[in-house]
């Protein structure tokens, strides 16, 4: 988590830690920032692992807290708004606007001059330099990223800012940790690259949502040829997908994965039809069919790897991984395999299962799918004529076997670094089970699951494909 939003420093927080467990830190924003990171890493061990995690406690515990913050007049307190909003995303049971919360962090976010970049002669430090920049990017990283998935217009724009990219790692009180320097310019290194795919889905949204095309002459040149950008924004997504920084290190192979379904996703939403470009462009249904098969390959890999997050993103990016392609399908019938239409189907139906024991909303999207799927994929084989079963084995190849050649570097066996990280995941286990009784003192009583919902929007259906599937689906007499 911490490589995809690097807003806090490793060492100091876990500073913070261990004052906090001996009684030597009252300070509300330390506390808050704790307990929040704890609520958050027991949120992503208890679905990883399967364990019963205090997380919902932790949060609330953290949430005493708020009212003693200095949320719009420090960077401390950016931190603590986006805590809670990566919480949000996480936690199907929080009853928070995450939009409001989005445009909140903005707020503070200009207020306190992080989008400008300070320079050498300003008098604040390097280290302080770099985390700025980075809480910048996170937040327009997640502003990008929340209007995406929410069909908004973005928050900030980018000639508004100064896009400089974090350049080195260091810690808040600017004492370099030598030997876990190669570990944190490799943490440094993926958030850098995670920060330029934010550029690209920015001009996504700048195009392929643009509303009104008459652009005014104060505005950048107008796309005349919206097939010739297609091309271009989907090349330089695979080059970005190409240039993903690998490793043999388990933690880094997870983040290449996570970064490989990010680009993956922005490149099936650039394929797909958009507002300003409402058809398919010649031979982008196939290559947006691939990109949405590839998508849920991943997911898969990543349920199999025992190391899938249900949370709010990832199952809108399964969700429209299987609306897209099951919509490139259909424009591309005599072209796609309906065997490996049928395989991926089945798989994004049950990652959307998996989702469903923690979002509500991943149940109904699976019944709507499953409804408009079924009869589709069943009249592609009939168009088809049928497949032979050992032709189908034979071009359709397991779903762990193609997610395993997107990461080349795919370790075939446990390694020292794999047993390293259980051992680390089974004392980190461990470090909350004893959390639990060093901390009862400031811990609330767990909260509810059953009788909370998340108030965000469940309906993930493009309106311009609401209608493609109606000669599928069977309907019946409502009389």
């Amino acid at each position: 988590m911490h490589p995809i939003y690097p807003i806090l420093d490793e060492m100091t927080t876990l500073g913070k830690l261990e004052r906090l467990q001996l009684g030597y830190d009252n300070d509300a924003c330390s506390q808050f920032q704790v307990f929040m990171v704890l609520a958050i890493g027991a949120k992503l061990l208890s679905q990883r692992h399967r364990v019963r995690l205090p997380s919902e406690s932790y949060c609330r515990t953290a949430l005493q807290y708020f009212h003693q913050l200095n949320i719009g007049d420090s960077v401390q307190g950016l931190q603590c708004l986006l805590l809670l909003q990566i919480y949000t995303i996480h936690c199907p049971h929080m009853r928070l606007n995450l939009w409001y919360l989005n445009y909140h962090c903005l707020s503070v976010t200009i207020d306190l001059g992080l989008q400008k970049d300070l320079g050498s002669n300003s008098g604040v430090s390097h280290a302080e330099q770099e985390l700025r920049t980075r809480i910048f990017w996170v937040v327009i990283t997640l502003d990008r990223k929340i209007a995406i998935m929410m069909g908004r217009p973005i928050g900030l724009r980018d000639e508004a800012c100064d896009l400089r990219l974090p350049k080195s790692t260091g810690t808040e009180s600017g004492v370099e940790i030598p030997h876990d320097e190669s570990r944190a310019n490799a943490t440094i290194t993926f958030s850098a690259h995670i920060f330029r795919l934010t550029r690209l889905k920015t001009e996504y949204k700048y195009v392929a949502n643009s509303v009104v095309r008459s652009v005014p002459s104060f505005a950048y040149p107008e796309i005349v040829d919206m097939a010739e950008w297609q091309q271009d924004l989907v090349a330089r997504i695979d080059q970005w997908i190409e240039n993903i920084p690998s490793t043999q290190l388990k933690e880094q192979r997870y983040l290449h994965l996570i970064a490989c379904t990010l680009g993956l996703g922005l490149k099936m939403a650039a394929l797909r039809p958009s507002i300003a470009n409402p058809v398919w462009t010649p031979g982008s249904a196939g290559k947006c069919q691939e990109a949405a098969q590839s998508v849920l390959e991943l997911y898969h890999h990543l349920y199999r790897e025992n190391s899938l997050i249900c949370s709010w993103e990832a199952m809108h990016s399964i969700t429209m991984a299987l609306v897209t392609m099951l919509c490139s399908a259909r424009v591309s019938t005599g072209l796609c395999n309906p065997a490996k239409v049928a395989c991926t189907l089945d798989i994004g139906l049950c990652l959307l299962s998996i989702c469903g024991e923690h979002w509500s909303a991943a149940k109904r999207c699976r019944d709507i799918l499953e409804n408009i799927g079924r009869p589709f994929v069943k009249n592609l084989k009939d168009l088809s004529g049928g497949v032979p079963s050992a032709e189908v084995n034979q071009e359709v190849p397991s779903i762990a076997t193609q997610a395993s050649r997107i990461v080349s570097d795919q370790a075939t066996g446990p390694t020292m670094e794999d047993s390293t990280l259980r051992m680390g995941e089974d004392a980190l286990v461990t470090g909350y089970n004893a959390a639990n009784g060093i901390l009862d003192g400031w811990l609330m009583p767990e909260m509810t699951t059953g009788d909370i919902e998340l108030e965000t929007d469940a309906d993930f259906t493009d309106t311009l494909w609401r209608h493609w599937f109606d000669d599928v689906v069977t309907t019946y007499p409502t009389s």
